[in-house]
């Protein structure tokens, strides 16, 4: 099966779908959901169950299928399949949902989320905590966390965590995969970030997440940011340029390179990488604009330097 090719059955009254598609690394590897409906002999409980695999291999019957990455585990029971590893993905779904996870324009979280999974750190965040050093405890925030890829590394740099995001299905796994001695070093919020509320902070990153905010939201949430930043600290993310292939979406926000440059006037500008390539998303092949930016207040921090408060 190659890249772009997908499969649906329905096998008493659950159905199975197979995509294959290609990681950012240009691999092939398929995603297996499966949709569970509630009170059947594979799911007694009361809810649905939606059931997402990645495979790295694309031969259905080799025991490659059986090397999937680690996507983790959020039903109270942590059920596992086989042995450990590998683990299943289990997140509720909603009738008539079929399993997906939906945001902008319909998006299949759920779907991403196991597509995603065992990525590396964003190279941008890392770059950020290099800068920054070791977190001792200060804030970071972490803005559309998604699983919680970033907000886990964060955890394991010492820093104390916000981790933002508005799908409760990626919440769910990062909070299963918290390591026990760092618990009360994070905060978890179910919001959109255009609604949460911003403590000061000494790390704001936003992996890949503020073009999903609406345009006529962005000025609002990228001036909460910059209010957030201490002074020192530090701004990673990304912003999409115009020439995306999503550009046409109106419930998202694209920049040209001058809108970006304004948007960081004040800001002490660290790396502003602008780039374009023909790729693949989660959702088929896909020309990437992107902007990946890292900026720091030029405020001087006071010494000794305070930690804020609100982890």
């Amino acid at each position: 099966m190659a890249p772009g090719a997908g499969a649906t059955v329905r096998l008493f009254g659950v159905r199975f779908t197979v995509k294959v598609v290609s990681d950012d690394s240009g691999a092939t590897l398929a995603v297996m959901e499966v949709d569970i409906p509630a009170g059947t002999l594979m799911n007694p409980q009361p809810a649905p169950v939606f059931t997402a695999h990645r495979f790295r291999r694309c031969h259905l019957f080799s025991a490659a299928w059986m090397r999937h990455r680690r996507v983790g585990s959020v039903q109270a029971s942590q059920r596992t399949a086989w042995r450990d590893p590998p683990r299943m993905l289990w997140l509720p779904t909603w009738p008539g949902r079929m399993g997906a996870v939906t945001g902008n324009a319909g998006a299949d979280w759920a779907g991403y989320y196991a597509w995603s999974s065992g990525r590396d750190p964003r190279p941008m965040l890392l770059s950020a905590c290099h800068r920054l050093g070791a977190g001792d405890g200060r804030l970071a925030v972490d803005l559309g966390c998604g699983e919680g890829t970033d907000a886990l590394a964060l955890l394991d740099r010492g820093w104390s965590v916000l981790a933002i995001d508005i799908e409760p299905g990626g919440l769910a796994l990062l909070r299963a995969r918290i390591p026990a001695a760092r618990a009360g070093c994070i905060r978890i919020v179910c919001a959109s970030f255009a609604d949460a509320a911003l403590p000061p902070a000494y790390l704001i990153h936003a992996g890949f997440s503020l073009p999903f905010c609406p345009p006529r939201r962005f000025l609002a949430v990228w001036a909460q940011i910059r209010r957030a930043l201490v002074p020192g600290a530090i701004f990673a993310g990304q912003l999409f340029g115009t020439r995306d292939s999503w550009a046409d979406d109106p419930g998202m926000t694209f920049h040209n390179r001058a809108q970006v440059i304004s948007l960081l006037d004040g800001l002490e500008i660290l790396e502003l990488h602008e780039s374009e390539r023909d790729g693949e998303a989660y959702s088929g092949p896909k020309h990437w604009h992107t902007y990946d930016i890292l900026a720091r207040d030029p405020r001087r921090e006071s010494a000794p330097a305070g930690h804020p408060s609100g982890a």
